[in-house]
């Protein structure tokens, strides 16, 4: 009985879920079916006008980003040092708790209020009039406990034998906050950073553009995982007097996925290959079998890295390529 109400909740979650996905694509399908004639380059990069129809975008995006990218610049360098402080070096005590519930309540206030802070400090107050200094200070001051807060969550959730295991071999505290603690804690780093860039754009869901920074920063922190541990491999071996292959050969510069692939996990690669692809028959087989053991090879590298479903369609999806 339990099995079965198991399996009908993860159904309905399931159904849940595609259907606000199925919602979500028909309005962005529908915006942009009616949008699509008006948008041009032109559009995108002209100044409005103030009289007649027709005009375009193109400084509103600029001052969009440009207030992005200067916030981010005081953001988060104070905001992953404060974090990095509050999780790995501050002992409890009454100023950590002092610093904890100045930012929990630096957190509560109402952006409008912060708005209006920023207009009587920087504008009034200091005379910048309204400058973008002044309002990307004010983003920054909305967002800064939210980034220190996913940064002690992203530092918390790496597991304490990391930092012991890095300690035991001589690494100081810093090195191993470097080294260790914060390549281990990049992704939700990453997710934290994207979503408070979501904020500085006026709206609490990231962008599209956004997005696609998330993922490109994904496939750099997935590659230095992958590569890094190959290289300490590829170190010691050397300790010992013998020299192990080069894993990931600049797989990020190949031209197709058949050269991403050869580029890639090349020891794991070359193990299916001469295992799996090759007794299959390889390519001295005819055309259609062909394509069906790299399926099949690339089915099996899906299961090699998780027995479950996404890995499986992973498999096939590159297989397809």
């Amino acid at each position: 009985m339990r099995r079965i109400t198991d399996r009908i909740a993860t159904a309905l979650l399931w159904a849940a879920a595609i259907g606000v996905l199925v919602l979500l694509a028909f309005f962005i399908g529908y915006i942009v079916y009616l949008g699509w004639d008006a948008v041009s380059w032109h559009f995108l990069t002209s100044p409005p006008s103030e009289v007649d129809a027709g005009g375009g975008i193109g400084p509103e995006i600029y001052n969009s980003f440009y207030i992005l990218v200067l916030t981010l610049i005081f953001t988060a360098p104070i905001a992953i040092s404060g974090g990095i402080y509050l999780q790995e070096y501050a002992r409890p005590g009454i100023f950590t708790n002092t610093v904890q519930f100045c930012a929990e309540s630096l957190a509560t206030i109402p952006s409008i209020v912060m708005g209006l802070f920023g207009l009587i400090v920087f504008v009034n107050l200091l005379g910048w009039r309204f400058s973008a200094l002044g309002g990307a200070l004010t983003l920054t001051l909305l967002n800064l406990p939210a980034l220190m807060r996913v940064t002690q969550e992203a530092l918390a959730s790496v597991p304490a034998s990391y930092r012991e295991a890095s300690m035991a071999i001589g690494a100081t505290r810093w090195q191993t906050i470097r080294k260790v603690v914060l390549p281990s804690a990049i992704a939700p780093l990453t997710t934290g950073i994207v979503l408070i860039a979501g904020r500085i754009f006026g709206h609490q869901d990231p962008s599209f553009e956004l997005l696609w920074a998330g993922v490109f920063a994904f496939g750099v922190q997935i590659y230095a995982d992958f590569s890094a541990y190959s290289d300490i491999a590829r170190g010691v071996a050397r300790w010992f007097g013998f020299e192990l292959i080069v894993n990931f050969n600049h797989p990020y510069i190949a031209h197709s996925p058949t050269d991403f692939w050869r580029r890639w996990h090349i020891s794991l690669s070359t193990w299916f290959r001469d295992y799996v692809y090759i007794p299959l028959g390889g390519s001295r087989v005819p055309s259609p079998q062909r394509e069906t053991n790299v399926l099949a090879t690339f089915l099996v590298s899906g299961l090699w890295h998780g027995a479950s479903w996404n890995f499986a369609l992973w498999g096939l999806y590159h297989g397809t390529l």
